[in-house]
């Protein structure tokens, strides 16, 4: 059976995976998360997904990522809603026009300003979906630390974040109405924490569990 969101895990056998960690995120919203590994322009079918969630983990070798975001550009002009989180995203695609500029709300970015760094805390920007949340976490990927991204979103920031190498907090991520981006690794955080930063995100791209929309149409039928 299909689940109704879906993970691809961009690895390429070597990097960490943290994709199962964003599947069990997913899942403890009320989702049926699917996932999928390095599908370089291969995916299932994308209509009946209500968000996608792509990770690149600490992926940071060149990737040819037209393929994919190809795929993505077509089924965000279909309504749909995508959460992309990789330190090293934009390295490999070789910088932030064309996608990230057009559909995940990237108007600048300076890489690497944050130079394998190995404790990190972040904090929610005013006004944006990890608004009040705060959080400290020491690196959890094995070939390599942070390296985040400066970010210049076009409108709504994700995250302050600063480190024992960078200490005046700078834009690590942005948003849109319809996607999330995040070049800080929130694979790294414990379980229940990373489920509380998805929880978020969902909320912030209004996406409702089958169960939850079964629920309030139940609440609703009784007004009529």
């Amino acid at each position: 059976g299909r689940g109704n969101a879906l993970v691809a895990s961009i690895i390429q056998g070597t990097f960490t995976d943290v994709g199962p960690y964003f599947q069990t995120a997913m899942d403890s919203h009320g989702l049926s998360t699917d996932i999928i590994y390095d599908p370089f322009g291969v995916w299932p079918a994308m209509d009946d997904y209500l968000v996608v969630c792509v990770s690149t983990a600490d992926m940071w070798w060149s990737y040819d990522w037209a393929p994919d975001e190809a795929i993505l550009s077509a089924y965000m002009d279909n309504a749909g809603k995508v959460m992309l989180v990789g330190q090293d995203y934009l390295y490999s695609r070789l910088g932030w026009q064309g996608f990230p500029n057009n559909y995940l709300g990237v108007c600048g970015a300076t890489e690497d300003l944050n130079w394998d760094a190995v404790d990190l805390t972040a904090e929610g920007v005013a006004g944006g979906p990890m608004d009040g949340l705060y959080y400290e976490w020491s690196t959890c990927y094995d070939a390599n630390g942070f390296f985040t991204d400066e970010i210049v979103p076009c409108a709504t920031g994700l995250a302050l974040w600063t480190s024992e190498q960078v200490f005046n907090p700078t834009e690590g991520g942005c948003s849109t109405p319809t996607a999330v981006f995040s070049t800080i690794g929130f694979g790294c955080l414990q379980q229940d924490y990373l489920n509380d930063v998805v929880c978020r995100w969902l909320q912030w791209l209004d996406v409702s569990s089958p169960a939850e929309n079964s629920t309030w149409g139940s609440v609703k039928g009784l007004f009529r």
